[in-house]
């Protein structure tokens, strides 16, 4: 028995060693067992998902039992049995190869290291994004964004309401847009470092009060002041859209990013169709007070829907909007990326306001109804961002940005031939919308990839890129149709969508890569002990 039990020792300390070597260099602990190996000064714990199997803990715990076991198999006079010596043996065996690491998967969440809080570990095994909760993500997040568009088709009723003029009534659009990237710019940063089930709720509240705002603003001027605080507040679409990358594992999280992403979309094409329904049936004020009672009510159920969490850092504000600006200088594939989704917003939104000045005159003439209801055509591109998403799961994000690009240059192409045609346009509709919102998203994914604890300031330079580029592709259009007219545009936009697509080539083997994006190694087999 004796010879069994040093055997059994020599294992144990054989596996500690090995333990120590492979997960934590000495040169980074503190303590020294026994062995002369430098070991934790807390247990490891690694957290895996419920799906891929039980929660793994202290891995030399594992063999240590058997051992006791083992001891307590003694007979009487010290000698086991065959069969109890020949059990014993097995079950350090399988002691051993259970505590070996599982190999890499994107499934499993990263190793605790021991300042990681437990409460944090905690969470990381449930905090998971279900499907009802991502629904409750992407209509929240539309119903949000939809308070940008409410005033949109709206112009004359509240200009003929408040007397005054449709040109002054246009700054309502103008404002809630100055509003909007000011909180994205101010705001948006802060999810990293408060607790979004509390931050998120707080500002739809926030944005409920300003809605009922517009709805009793009894002039112009207190309506363009209620509006931009709407848009200063109405930004928890884009909190929501990073807290789903952190709720959602690895294998999923393009495909529940761009649902959310597909919601955002939906809630942006349809707010113009529902706000002008309302607004014929009980004016343009019912609108606002219908939205206002829609952010109180998901304010409730995202209190009670998203999972405690703790802040993922810990800033001073000015700090924290500085970070923002750092990791832009210091990420090159955050910097490379930014400029892709500002001009992929750009060439959309260029697109978009000539496309206003085409429809509106010769030979199509159509009425301001008639050409809302192209935007509906828009619902494909939300489509595509969903599809775009599950493209990123499973690892072919490069290639189908590559092709996005390639379809965007498309797009251009037919709506240059297609000036006097109604069918050409809507098909260049559905391929600018379905590759610009495509790229979008695995642009947003991509980012989000870069530092998981830095997605909401992340989201702001990205949201803010965007709106400087959409900004700038609005004054395009106004620009070139006074001097070519809708082939000017077209062309435009083609040159844009070549250089997006040099720049995807030029950074797809490198700049546009992060460390994530690579495979990790599998890692070194261990000595097991005879």
């Amino acid at each position: 028995m004796r010879r069994l039990l040093d055997e059994l020792a020599i294992q144990e300390r054989d596996f500690g060693r090995w333990w120590s070597s492979r997960h934590m260099p000495s040169r980074r602990l503190g303590m020294k067992s026994r062995h002369g190996q430098r070991q934790l000064q807390a247990p490891v714990q690694v957290v895996q998902r419920a799906a891929t199997g039980p929660p793994i803990g202290d891995r030399r715990g594992d063999i240590v039992r058997p051992l006791a076991c083992c001891q307590s198999q003694l007979s009487p006079e010290g000698h086991p049995s065959a069969t109890k010596a020949s059990l014993c043996r097995e079950e350090i065996r399988l002691a051993w190869r259970c505590s070996q690491p599982a190999p890499y998967s994107p499934g499993h969440l990263p190793m605790a290291t021991p300042d990681t809080p437990a409460s944090a570990l905690a969470a990381a095994d449930r905090n998971t994004m279900s499907r009802g909760l991502t629904l409750l993500f992407a209509i929240a997040g539309g119903t949000a964004v939809a308070n940008l568009y409410w005033a949109q088709p709206l112009l004359e009723f509240i200009g003929r309401d408040l007397h005054t003029s449709t040109a002054l009534a246009g700054w309502l659009v103008t404002v809630t847009q100055i509003g909007y990237a000011a909180g994205a710019l101010l705001l948006v940063p802060l999810g990293d470092v408060l607790d979004r089930r509390r931050f998120i709720p707080g500002l739809m509240l926030c944005a409920a009060l300003a809605l009922i705002a517009c709805a009793l603003a009894p002039s112009i001027g207190a309506l363009l002041v209620a509006t931009t605080f709407l848009g200063l507040t109405t930004v928890s679409g884009q909190l929501l859209t990073p807290l789903a990358g952190d709720l959602a594992d690895d294998t999923n999280r393009g495909r529940v990013v761009g649902t959310v992403v597909s919601g955002l979309l939906i809630g942006i094409l349809i707010s113009r169709t529902i706000s002008g329904l309302v607004a014929d049936a009980a004016g343009w004020r019912a609108i606002y007070f219908v939205a206002a009672a829609a952010a109180v009510a998901f304010a409730v159920l995202l209190r009670r829907a998203i999972p405690p969490l703790a802040p993922k850092a810990h800033l001073p504000y000015p700090q924290l909007l500085r970070s923002v600006w750092q990791v832009i200088r210091q990420e090159r594939t955050v910097r490379w990326t930014l400029f892709l989704g500002a001009t992929a917003f750009g060439v959309f939104t260029m697109f978009w306001t000539a496309l206003t000045f085409l429809l509106s005159a010769r030979p199509f003439s159509y009425s301001a109804s008639v050409i809302g209801l192209f935007g509906l055509i828009g619902l494909a591109g939300a489509l595509a961002a969903q599809r775009a998403g599950r493209l990123h799961d499973l690892g072919r994000s490069m290639p189908a940005t590559g092709w996005g690009w390639a379809a965007i240059v498309l797009s251009f192409v037919v709506a240059a031939f297609a000036g006097r045609s109604v069918v050409g346009v809507i098909v260049a509709i559905m391929l600018l919308d379905i590759a610009v919102q495509g790229v979008n998203i695995l642009n947003q994914t991509r980012l989000f990839a870069v530092s998981p604890q830095a997605r909401s300031r992340l989201n702001t330079a990205f949201v803010t890129c965007n709106f400087i580029g959409g900004a700038a592709g609005s004054a395009a259009a106004s620009v070139l149709w006074p001097v070519g007219g809708w082939t000017a545009v077209s062309l435009t936009g083609a040159g844009l969508g070549c250089i997006g697509l040099l720049m995807w080539a030029l950074g797809r083997r490198g700049p546009l890569l992060n460390d994530r994006d690579h495979s990790m190694p599998e890692p070194a087999p261990a000595r097991r002990p005879d």
